[in-house]
């Protein structure tokens, strides 16, 4: 049987401010707010690391992309497409602890309210304690080490980290997805790699280690 795992953390986020989880409601789909004494399946959130200061967010209950709508921030969208980087946040590790939230516009989000965009410079509602749930390298290293055989899929998502009007920082592979790779390739040596992206990748720890690497690039709007 083919089993399958995207290697994203589970997270809960609790604010400073008022120690309240952020919630998206028991169904994961009500505007986030930091208003929830316990963290139960609509205070966790699906967490992937895109590199380059971008992490997606999406319920773990519906699995939909949270974005900002209409000024509040929703679990809403099934695909994370956007020309701008709407899906984008930015954990920013405070000195004190806890994280701020940086939007991709340059502003950081508050939760005196509903969670929604504030200021260019953090405020005290915008702290927040990030808890690992569970760990999605771990548990993608645990399915490969009881697999005769793994795949990593890696890359990028089309519309973020790397298209027109954007550019990124350097040519290498986003930190947590050559993790991912050294995880499942340390629990099952017969692992294959395989990159879809938009452009040229440096790969350099996975050719040298990896028996194994497909490389293929978006090949218009569906690949």
């Amino acid at each position: 049987a083919v089993v399958f795992d995207e290697g994203a953390s589970k997270i809960t986020l609790k604010s400073r401010a008022n120690a309240r989880f952020l919630t998206a409601g028991a169904n994961g789909a009500s505007a986030l707010a930091a208003t929830s004494l316990t963290a139960r399946d609509g205070e966790t959130f699906l967490a992937q690391d895109l590199g380059w200061g971008c992490t997606t967010l999406r319920s773990s209950i519906t699995g939909k992309y949270v974005t900002s709508v209409s000024g509040n921030f929703v679990a809403n969208d099934v695909e994370a497409h956007n020309w701008n980087y709407v899906y984008c946040f930015n954990f920013v590790a405070q000195p004190g602890g806890g994280y701020d939230i940086l939007y991709y516009n340059g502003r950081y989000l508050t939760a005196n309210t509903t969670l929604r965009t504030g200021g260019t410079t953090p405020d005290a509602w915008g702290v927040f304690d990030l808890t690992v749930v569970e760990d999605g390298i771990q548990r993608a290293a645990a399915l490969a080490a009881g697999a005769d055989a793994a795949i990593v899929f890696a890359g990028n998502n089309p519309t973020i980290n790397g298209k027109e009007n954007q550019d990124r920082q350097d040519i290498t592979l986003p930190p947590a997805q050559d993790q991912l790779i050294q995880a499942v390739l340390a629990a099952n040596p017969n692992t294959a790699l395989a990159l879809v992206a938009s452009y040229p990748l440096a790969v350099n720890q996975a050719d040298q280690n990896v028996p194994a690497i497909l490389y293929s690039s978006h090949g218009g709007q569906e690949l």
